[in-house]
Order: C-alpha cells, then structure tokens, then sequence
C-alpha cells in the first residue's frame, strides 16, 4: 500500500511535468539551470514521509475530509516553485468538502475505496486508481461510499494552497487548537480557494424555478422580474458573471504582472475600456456592451429584465 501511495505522487507529477515539457521550445532547453529551477530540491520520499500535519477542530458543525495530511512538495518543502504534492486517508464515510481553487488546476489521485466524487455538473463513482482533474475556479467535492480507506494524493499546478492547508492545522504532535468558520474563510483566502459547505450539498445544479425571483406586472401587460438572491455555492445561476470573471482572468489576470496597485488599476482599466467598448460579443448580437446597453428597455434594478 506504501508502494502504490509513492507511485501515486509520481505520476501525477509526471502528468504535469509532460505537459509543461511539451510547451517548451527547444531554444528554452538550454544546458544552463534556470534560477527558478535551481533551488528546488530533488525529492524521494516514502508514503509516511513529509511534512506531517493535524488538523484544527471546526467550532461550528462542519468537519474536514481527514485529521491529518502529508505535505511532500512545496516551496518550503523542497523549494518546489511551480507544483504542490501531498497525500491525506480518507476514512469509509469521510467527505471531502465542497470547495474551488480560483488560481491552481489540481489533481486527485485515488487508491483504495470507492469515491463518489461531484465535479462541476458532473457526478460519478470513481475506484482504486481512478484519476480526477480539477481545473481552476471549479467546483470539487466528495465522499468515499466503500468499506476501505481511500489514500487520496493532490497535485497542484501552482503553490498557494498549502498555505491554506498549514493555517487550517497544526504540526503534528502538537493540541490541535479550534478553528471558526470566519478563521476557515482567512485561511481559504490565503490560498486563493472558496468554500461551499460540505459535500453532502454537493448536488447537481439548481433549476431555474429554484430561484428566489419576484415579479411586477405593469399595467400594460409588462412583467418586469427581480433576482432577489443567488444561494451560496450556485454561481451557474449567475452564469453571466461567472463567464465575464473567467474572460478578465484569462485575457488579463493571467496574462500580466503588476509591481503596484497603480499598475494594475490602469492595465484592469485598458481591459474594461476594450471590453465595454470596442469588443462585440457574440451574445449581444456582435454589438459592444456600450451600444447594448444604450439599446436596452431594462428602467428599474441592474438585475431586472422586462418581458413582453
């Protein structure tokens, strides 16, 4: 069980190290070690090996996928710049809370047990060797529904989340100490990472009638409809806005980097200026935001939209 814990670790690592490779042309790969590279330690380590971690105690209902975890790659690991690798148990029944990562892809390996796993809008029973890939900014939750322990191993694209990981433990061998819901929300922050709860509301998305809406009918025939509320945890109700935050991460978040707050106002400014006003969006008719809006019938609330 060691044995397939370490070729666990290995191959996703593998899996990312390729695809890095193939993006890299042949005038990148020089004899010359890249400083980035040159601090990173080589690493062979055992199932039990790492940095040992147990958890904080939750103050409120909620509870966490397992009491304890492995850190093995990291930058204060080994000085690991560009991947995060570690391994957790989780016990039959034990459910891995749902949560997004806004900056990382990540990587779940499974061996042992049987998982039940949500991702997305997607849902299905994966087994020993199963294999899921979480790309940033979407939502990830699970529980092992078999009799045995599953030993779960995490890939990180990026470093961040970690340090999540370290503020919501402690070493181990030391009291854990408690841990509040306000607290888990800083250390999530730490590593760019979201809550929804546990993984038991982890189900397929809500129907449109599922919404908190309220309605007013004009005197002429016209209902104007109000979104009063969007539960925590569904952004597809707000699929305009989930797809306008992954279009300003991709084609400027990702893309840029900033050495002041004044840098990045003016670049974010570009960015909103092209947006709303020169690029024509296919969901408006090829008109700009700018020209939509000068055409819109919308009178009362920015959510409200009127219905002949």
């Amino acid at each position: 069980m060691h044995a397939r814990s370490v070729s666990a670790v290995g191959i996703a690592i593998a899996i990312i190290a390729g695809t890095v490779g193939l993006a890299v042309s042949p005038a990148d790969q020089s004899d010359a070690p890249r400083s980035s590279d040159a601090s990173a330690r080589p690493l062979m380590l055992d199932s039990n090996e790492g940095e040992l971690r147990t958890r904080r105690l939750h103050t409120d209902s909620s509870s966490p996928a397992s009491s304890q975890f492995i850190l093995k790659v990291s930058p204060k690991n080994n000085g690991s710049e560009h991947l995060v690798a570690g391994t957790e148990v989780l016990a039959p029944g034990a459910t891995l809370p749902k949560h997004r990562h806004l900056v990382q892809d990540e990587i779940l390996l499974i061996e042992g047990g049987t998982a039940h796993v949500w991702l997305g809008d997607q849902e299905r029973d994966l087994h020993s060797g199963g294999l899921v890939f979480i790309p940033a900014n979407t939502w990830i939750s699970g529980k092992n529904v078999g009799t045995t322990p599953i030993e779960l191993t995490f890939v990180f694209s990026a470093p961040g989340f970690e340090e999540t990981m370290r503020c919501n433990s402690v070493p181990a061998g030391e009291t854990p100490t408690p841990i509040t819901p306000e607290q888990q929300k800083e250390c999530a922050h730490l590593g760019h990472a979201e809550s929804a709860g546990s993984a038991t509301a982890a189900q397929p998305p809500i129907s449109a009638d599922e919404v908190t809406l309220r309605h007013r009918v004009h005197a002429d025939g016209r209902v104007t409809i109000f979104l009063l509320d969007i539960p925590p945890g569904c952004p597809w109700v707000n699929g305009y806005i989930e797809s306008f935050n992954n279009r300003l991460r991709k084609e400027c978040l990702n893309r840029n980097h900033w050495n002041s707050l004044f840098e990045a106002r003016v670049v974010i400014g570009d960015f909103k200026a092209e947006h709303n006003q020169r690029h024509r969006h296919s969901a408006l008719g090829y008109r700009t935001p700018v020209e939509y809006a000068a055409a819109c019938r919308c009178t009362h609330t920015p959510v409200a939209c009127e219905i002949n």
